[in-house]
């Protein structure tokens, strides 16, 4: 539920930045890491995959997190100020320039890319039920 969660919440970024709408959009990235715990989200659904049945795709899962992650943390550390351990930045070091939003569009793509390929690794019964429960807990929450 939480990689559903993570991805949505990319793709509401994704909107934010498409309506030049920019202010608090790196604590923003950092608080939705920080909330669903995406990483250990990823880690843990991979350890899954076996005991559904398809653990030969435990490798595309584990590089598929990995490009996420790594992805999330590129677009926060993009000026190199920033860090995604970090909630208290100074708020000049968090200036969107024309450079880094973009950086950031394509950032998101990729992550949200990354997410929904990892999803389409679990069978479609587990997902559809993964989907119900994030609809069922958060879908107004957005």
């Amino acid at each position: 539920v939480n990689v559903i969660r993570a991805r949505e919440g990319i793709r509401f970024l994704q909107t934010r930045l498409q309506d030049d709408r920019l202010d608090g959009f790196q604590q923003g990235l950092k608080l939705l890491y920080q909330d669903t715990k995406v990483d250990e989200a990823m880690n843990l659904a991979t350890q899954g995959l076996a005991d559904l049945g398809v653990g030969s795709r435990v490798p595309t899962a584990e590089q598929r997190s990995a490009d996420a992650f790594f992805m999330m943390s590129q677009v926060v550390e993009y000026d190199g100020w920033d860090r995604m351990s970090k909630m208290d930045i100074n708020d000049k070091f968090q200036e969107m320039t024309p450079e880094k939003v973009e950086f950031a569009k394509k950032g998101l793509s990729a992550v949200n890319r990354d997410l929904t390929a990892f999803l389409a690794l679990f069978p479609a019964e587990e997902l559809q039920l993964a989907q119900q429960a994030y609809d069922d807990l958060y879908s107004d929450s957005m």
